[in-house]
């Protein structure tokens, strides 16, 4: 009888599936240790929202500025990029006014979702948030679309934009 090792009387095909095996169920262990590591989200380690409370009054004038201001910008992404469509501008000019224009959209949609509105609004600030939160997607998305050198997007991006603009305008001016 010969005096071989275990591991050397096991054929190529055994010893290759019992390293594979063995590799895998390493590449496991580590996989569950890293998510036992990874942080959770729990109560003491996320940020407390802390919202405004705001009177009936100031929500109102609050609502009409940020609509106000939404809706400018909105018109005036919408503006550069027919420019830029029609080359008046050149796409580094158009990405970067639509960038300050995005940013002033965002700007709006905070002022209105940072605050605590008086109870006869909580449903409508949810619905105007939601709206701002798209009008502002709606202008990155044009940016994106410039700078991508993507035009023939651009044209269907600025009919989405002008029915999220519509909303949100018709809101701020509804709103008493």
């Amino acid at each position: 009888m010969s005096k071989k090792s275990w591991w050397k009387r096991q054929g190529a095909g055994r010893q290759f599936l019992i390293i594979f095996c063995v590799t895998i169920l390493f590449f496991l262990l580590v996989a569950m240790t890293a998510f036992k590591m990874a942080p959770k989200e729990t109560p003491e380690n996320v940020t407390p929202v802390i919202k405004k409370n705001v009177t009936e009054a100031e929500y109102v004038v609050l609502v009409k500025n940020a609509t106000s201001a939404a809706s400018a910008n909105s018109a005036l992404t919408s503006m550069t990029a027919t420019e830029y469509r029609q080359g008046m501008v050149s796409q580094k000019e158009a990405v970067n006014s639509i960038d300050e224009y995005y940013w002033e959209v965002y700007r709006a949609y905070c002022a209105v979702d940072d605050v605590n509105p008086p109870e006869k609004y909580k449903n409508s600030q949810q619905f105007l948030s939601s709206k701002l939160l798209l009008l502002s997607k709606d202008v990155a998305t044009i940016k994106d679309d410039i700078s991508l050198g993507w035009g023939h997007d651009v044209m269907e991006d600025l009919k989405t934009l002008a029915q999220d603009e519509e909303d949100v305008a018709s809101y701020g001016n509804n709103i008493q």
